[in-house]
Formats: C-alpha cells, structure tokens, sequence
C-alpha cells in the first residue's frame, strides 16, 4: 500500500468528516461518520498491519477533534478502540465479499459502524464512572441509540465515499494476493 496516498486521501476524508459531517445531520445528534468507510475501504484491500495502524492513526484523529459535548474534556481511546474493532471485524469478513463492489462497502460500512460505537459507548461509560469523570452529564442508553442512527446514516455517507474511493483504487497500488504466483517474491 502506498502510505503517502493513503495519508493525503485519509486527510481529505477526515477533513470532510470533522468539517461537514455535522451540517449533514438531521438534529444535530447523529452524525454520519465518513472516516468509517474509508477504513472500511483500506481494510477489503490492503494487508493487516497497514489496516490496523490505519485504524489506530484515523481512530486517534476522530478522539482528538471530537471533544465530549460543551467542556473541552477530550478523551483518547473510544474511537480509537472502536476503530481499531470494526478494522478487524472487517478483515475476518472480506474473504467472503466482493472487494470492488460498493455494495459490499456500504454492507460492511453499517455493522462497522456500529460495533466501533458499541466500543466507544462502553469504554465512554467506563470511563463516567470513574471520579470526576467526564465532567458532563454521560447517558448510556442515549449515546447508544445515536450510534445506531449514526450508523445508517454513516451507510449512505458509504455510498459518497465508495463512488470517490473505487475510481482511485489504483493510486493505493494495494497488492492482490489471488493474482501472486506461487514461489514469487512480493
């Protein structure tokens, strides 16, 4: 996989994602993630350990610029953590889908999502019961019903991503392995 296309392409997704992922939504409560896709997209295609950093850094970036509701407490790990889940999720699965369809991305895109919700609810609610902890009011049963939202809606924002992402496939120079010949060097 080319890293450095994987960077600029990771950086305009997640300047979309920060940027206009909150004027997309319907009440301002949940938000279409258009980063999840994008990992989705790395991880039908290239090799494990380039799909787990590129959960980790895109899971960091998503902790970093989302702070939790009107104090400015920011939180390192539940996206990070539910990333790095829905990436591996996605690896144990894509032996069985057509890669270069984006059907099987908005398919993958949706359970992705919502497992790497699931992930984050729970590390969030461990984390509001430490002392002190979040400094804002944090309800469980709320956030999990605006990660279900999130993630049909993060399935539509799928589709925009796919029609962009499959054109470029060629610029990842992702390695397909069914096409290596037996006793070839990589």
């Amino acid at each position: 996989m080319r890293w450095p296309a994987a960077f600029f392409v990771g950086w305009i997704i997640l300047g979309i994602d920060v940027g206009v992922a909150t004027s997309l939504s319907p009440g301002q409560r949940a938000l279409p993630s258009f980063a999840l896709p994008f990992l989705v997209f790395i991880a039908l295609h290239a090799p494990t350990i380039a799909v787990m950093w590129t959960a980790f850094l895109l899971g960091l970036f998503i902790d970093l610029t989302s702070p939790r509701a009107e104090s400015a407490t920011v939180v390192v790990g539940p996206h990070l953590l539910g990333f790095m889940a829905a990436a591996y999720f996605v690896l144990t699965v894509r032996g069985v889908m057509l890669r270069r369809r984006i059907v099987a991305l908005i398919v993958l895109s949706i359970p992705a999502a919502m497992l790497a919700g699931l992930v984050s609810v729970f590390v969030l609610t461990i984390r509001s019961m430490y002392p002190g902890g979040l400094g804002v009011e944090y309800s469980p049963l709320s956030e999990l019903w605006r990660m279900v939202l999130s993630s049909l809606l993060t399935g539509f924002s799928a589709a925009f991503v796919g029609f962009v992402m499959l054109p470029l496939h060629g610029i990842f120079h992702f390695h397909d392995s069914s096409r290596r010949m037996v006793g070839m060097r990589r």
